[in-house]
């Protein structure tokens, strides 16, 4: 599921303090370079993307492309990547429960 947001939402979900039970982590993306999804990092959480074009791949390999703004909610990829095929840098923003229940 993606979502795009307003500039204003993208900033307060980039910058704004978070309640102590959410974290966040960004991740920056080098042209042409993948991140492999294991270990659970990309699980259960909302992915920003704060610049650029990602592409999410399950394992099944079919690839959806989001854009700087799109909001995704992620959970069981493992197995799967996190795509730059961009000539820039991409990152993006995982914003997820400090303490998964």
């Amino acid at each position: 599921m993606s979502a795009p947001t307003t500039p204003e939402v993208l900033t307060a979900l980039l910058s704004a303090t978070l309640p102590t039970s959410i974290r966040r982590r960004l991740l920056t993306i080098p042209p042409g370079h993948a991140l492999a999804c294991r270990d659970g990092v990309f699980d259960n959480c909302l992915v920003v993307v704060a610049e650029g074009r990602i592409g999410v791949q399950p394992a099944s390999g079919i690839t959806m492309w989001f854009d700087t703004g799109d909001l995704i909610v992620l959970t069981a990829l493992q197995g799967g990547r996190i795509l730059n095929a961009e000539a820039q840098p991409a990152s993006c923003c995982l914003i997820f429960r400090a303490d998964p229940r």
